[in-house]
């Protein structure tokens, strides 16, 4: 991924967390900040379960990402907006903290985001199906 910059691209991986390992899933970074060459931060990613492999999914999701959690604070305020927003009873995305290894080096922190997605709109409003446009 660090040869094309400035460009993204997907390239194959293995996703393991917690003893479960996925096979050809899609890795790129995220976001044009973390697609420039001369970065300063580390990078953000995103990761798509069904790249390579359309049916794979990862606890339900199609993809997640991992930001870096440099812009705007959102280290802390992704988690904290997204936990007000559930106490409210309004659906939202799932939020966590992950620590990232890329090929055994440790990267660091990471804000764990579920993407909104088609996953998002099938588990939060299933009485939408067949109504929504595809999202990819």
């Amino acid at each position: 991924m660090m040869e094309v910059l400035p460009e993204c691209i997907y390239v194959p991986a293995t996703f393991r967390w917690q003893g479960v390992e996925l096979e050809k899933v899609g890795v790129r970074f995220k976001g044009n900040s973390s697609c420039q060459p001369n970065q300063i931060h580390k990078r953000s990613f995103l990761v798509r379960f069904n790249k390579y492999e359309n049916k794979q999914r990862f606890v339900g999701l199609r993809r997640v990402s991992f930001d870096n959690g440099v812009q705007f604070g959102s280290l802390f305020s992704e988690p904290i907006i997204t936990e007000i927003l559930r106490a409210e009873g309004l659906p939202t995305h799932r939020c966590n903290y992950v620590k990232v290894y890329v090929n055994d080096e440790y990267r660091g922190v990471y804000v764990n985001v579920e993407r909104i997605d088609e996953s998002f709109l099938e588990k939060n409003f299933p009485k939408l199906q067949g109504g929504v446009g595809r999202m990819t």
